[in-house]
């Protein structure tokens, strides 16, 4: 009498299901640490960012302190020197008063001391200029550091017009030589948020467009132009960041936010736009493309009021 076969059909169901279900599980696992390594890796920026915006803050200091003192005391001789002239000149009437005064004029009009003291001036308004610049850059990195460490769930009332200002100042070395930005920011309420992971979104999308620009602009060719324009629409905060960069080919646009996807090669991780939809998301907002090749690129951040 023969025995009938079991049937194992659903056996091997099963373990297509299970196969199935260990590489989601394993794709999901590695996405999470990428992200991981991601986020220290920004964590490790904060910090590195921290440590020179402090060196520069102190030499920034004393340099600042002295370049006051030094425009006080040029204020304070240029004043005596006008009373000088203005005591010389209430006794130029005395014939050895009014030779010396005559040779002194001849002495400063080949000097050009009068231009001197005009190009002085203005020397001091650039620098005070200079170190103010300096001064907002390094107040702009210290409070990206900080937010970098702050914990992804606070957050607080903020407007996001300062978090775009302050990813430009952090691109300035992206974009100074090829790159114009152009920014319309709209009259938009403060929105529950958190500042830090909204300007490392708007960061990464801005360095990604001055790549983009750089690559796609020679040097003879007109300057790149980023556009940034925020606005309140229907309870909603809306950004639009928008380049003339090469654009992004149609047949990948659907794969850009998509992690461990890049078209930078292997100096590109894949994770930035990833993270970047990641982050808006948890703002329970959203963030879209629209694209044609050769003519830029526009990304719109939408969030909530």
């Amino acid at each position: 009498m023969m025995m009938a076969m079991p049937n194992s059909i659903p056996k091997f169901e099963n373990l297509d299901q299970e196969n199935k279900h260990l590489r989601e599980e394993l794709t999901q696992l590695k996405e999470d640490k990428a992200k991981v390594i991601e986020k220290e890796r920004w964590i490790s920026i904060g910090r590195l960012a921290a440590g020179i915006a402090h060196e520069i803050n102190n030499p920034l200091g004393f340099v600042q302190n002295n370049l006051f003192a030094l425009d006080l005391y040029i204020q304070n001789f240029s004043q005596l020197i006008q009373n000088y002239h203005l005591l010389l000149e209430s006794i130029a009437h005395i014939p050895e008063v009014k030779a010396a005064l005559t040779k002194l004029k001849e002495i400063e009009k080949s000097l050009k001391i009068a231009e001197n003291m005009v190009e002085i001036n203005n020397a001091f308004t650039q620098c005070h200029d200079g170190l103010k610049r300096i001064e907002n850059i390094v107040k702009t990195i210290r409070n990206f550091s900080q937010n970098e460490s702050v914990s992804e769930e606070e957050t607080e009332p903020y407007n996001i017009n300062i978090c775009v200002e302050n990813a430009i100042i952090l691109t300035k070395t992206e974009h100074r030589y090829h790159t114009d930005f152009i920014t319309d920011y709209g009259d938009i309420p403060l929105i529950e948020c958190n500042p830090g992971k909204l300007t490392q979104v708007f960061l990464n999308i801005l360095i990604n467009a001055c790549h983009a620009i750089r690559e796609f602009h020679s040097p003879d060719q007109q300057r790149g132009m980023i556009m940034i324009k925020t606005k309140a629409v229907r309870n909603q905060i809306i950004c639009e960041i928008t380049d003339n960069g090469p654009g992004i080919p149609e047949e990948i646009q659907n794969h850009i936010f998509d992690p461990f996807f890049t078209t930078k090669g292997a100096i590109g991780t894949g994770l930035g736009l990833s993270i970047c939809t990641d982050i808006i998301s948890k703002h329970k907002g959203e963030i879209t493309l629209t694209s044609k090749l050769n003519q830029g690129t526009s990304f719109i951040i939408t969030l909530p009021q």
